[in-house]
């Protein structure tokens, strides 16, 4: 399992986690969402999950 994005430390911005398999974009920067909340984001994004 990953737990560092391009070389250096890095936290999700949703969920402070730093182990995840894939880092994901959000609308605030590149690779700043782990893969859970990553696939969240987009789900809400299209209208797949209530906030």
């Amino acid at each position: 399992m990953k737990t560092e994005a391009e070389g250096s430390m890095s936290k999700c911005l949703a969920c402070l986690t730093s182990c995840t398999p894939l880092w994901r974009n959000s609308p605030l920067g590149f690779k700043t969402l782990c893969n859970a909340c990553g696939i969240r984001f987009k789900k809400r994004m299209r209208g797949g999950l209530p906030r």
